[in-house]
């Protein structure tokens, strides 16, 4: 948790989950992309606000039991450590590290289209492709799934505060054994995590 310079802006918080499937019939579910990788990206953007503190102040939060149903979020709007109302803004990070088609989604413009500026300041400075989707209700069966309650953004949006959720969509490891940490792309990781930081210091410089 980081004091921001400006008394009167409201909280930024910076959320992964750290829990996966653990082990299942004596076999270990590694979870490297699923979500080693958001929270590596949240404690490098945790490393650089400690050392650059922000006009907004953060909330680092890690949370545990998102493949059980989102319990740590939905435990942390229950009774969050700054007043629910000054939380401004939810930045989730979820699968992060690794995409054939070297994009990222960035999910809840439907819902928050005033980011939409945000993201767009953000992609000329980064060579990893924004995509957006996944935010919105099915009408057709061919139409993208959507991520706004799937993970641990979820419990924000029901408590009315803004979200952007940033990962990549399922690949063949998802949820399974071989979701290890050589499979992680490193390049395409290293220029995501550039890219998060980059959209937490745009917001920071943007909102209210």
């Amino acid at each position: 948790m980081q004091r921001g310079r400006r008394e009167a802006a409201r909280w930024f918080v910076v959320s992964a989950h750290f829990d996966h499937m653990g082990v299942a019939n004596g076999v270990i579910y590694p979870g490297a992309d699923d979500n080693a990788s958001g929270v590596a990206a949240l404690l490098a953007v945790a490393r650089y606000v400690h050392a650059h503190p922000l006009a907004h102040g953060v909330v680092f939060a890690a949370f545990d039991a998102e493949e059980a149903g989102l319990q740590g979020a939905k435990a942390f709007i229950r009774a969050p450590p700054v007043p629910r109302p000054a939380i401004g803004l939810e930045v989730n990070f979820d699968m992060v590290s690794r995409n054939d088609r070297n994009e990222i989604y960035a999910a809840g413009t439907f819902q928050n289209p005033s980011l939409l500026p945000i993201l767009a300041d953000a992609q000329r400075r980064t060579p990893v492709a924004i995509r957006f989707g996944h935010d919105r209700p099915k009408a057709r069966e061919s139409d993208a799934e959507d991520w706004t309650l799937q993970s641990d953004h979820g419990p924000f949006h029901q408590a009315g505060v803004p979200f952007i959720y940033f990962g990549v969509e399922d690949h063949p490891d998802y949820h399974k054994p071989t979701d290890t940490a050589d499979r992680i792309d490193q390049t395409f990781f290293g220029n995501v995590a550039d890219m998060l930081l980059d959209f937490v210091l745009t917001a920071d410089t943007t909102l209210p």
